[in-house]
């Protein structure tokens, strides 16, 4: 391997595993229980809604599709995770609200509730 490709692919390492920090400073490391069937990528979104206050759009499609580098599958890709995640959550009493324009957010008192739930699961 010649200096010029050994210093890319140490370059590449060194993205990868700050792309790996960023995203763990995103999302809160709960894993609900199996019955609440969520999908992986529904995981990832109920992970980044637990660690912020409010979630952008923007924020939500580069956590889910910008590591992997794929695209959404259309244009209301989220809009489906999130309504099949609510639909999911509901039973818990748990409710994912839309502030028009700004993101996607839970209650502090859901996201206690969430994190009771998944401790118990442990």
């Amino acid at each position: 391997m010649t200096l010029d490709a050994l210093s890319l692919e140490h370059e590449c390492e060194t993205l990868r595993e700050e792309n790996s920090r960023l995203r763990a400073a995103l999302m809160e490391e709960i894993q609900p229980p199996a019955a609440w069937r969520l999908t992986h990528l529904q995981v990832v979104i109920l992970r980044v809604l637990m660690a912020r206050r409010m979630a952008t759009r923007a924020a939500l499609e580069a956590v889910l599709y910008g590591a992997r580098g794929t695209e959404p599958r259309g244009e209301k890709a989220l809009l489906v995770h999130i309504s099949q995640m609510r639909s999911k959550l509901a039973p818990l009493g748990v409710s994912i609200a839309c502030a028009p324009q700004q993101g996607y957010f839970l209650s502090e008192p859901d996201k206690a509730l969430l994190r009771q739930c998944c401790d118990g699961a442990a």
